[in-house]
């Protein structure tokens, strides 16, 4: 949610750095998500679906998550759920494993 964004200070920075800023993004509060045609989810530092987003279970292909599995469907193209420190630490084993030239 937009308002939550400024809570995030790790990722407002780091987005800014890189001259992206808080109008450059967009967020689930600011669209009708659910008129938005062939949607496909990948859920990333979560496993579940909000309460209001629920409907939606059908267009998730891809979870990335470090905290406790609690989604019923794991029948997905991706799935990785560890307990680690952090979900960019789950993130950054996949770019370095697809791409090890990546810097």
């Amino acid at each position: 949610q937009s308002k939550d964004y400024v809570l995030k200070t790790e990722l407002v920075y780091s987005l800014e750095k890189y001259n992206i800023r808080e109008a450059d993004l967009l967020f689930k509060n600011n669209i009708d998500i659910h008129a938005i045609e062939n949607l496909n989810l990948v859920l990333v530092d979560h496993n579940v679906l909000t309460p209001d987003l629920a409907d939606l279970e059908e267009n998730v292909i891809e979870v990335y998550d470090h905290h406790v599995l609690e989604r019923k469907n794991t029948e997905i193209s991706r799935l990785l759920v560890e307990p680690v420190g952090s979900c960019t630490s789950l993130i950054t084993q996949i770019i370095l494993s697809e791409n090890p030239e990546f810097k």
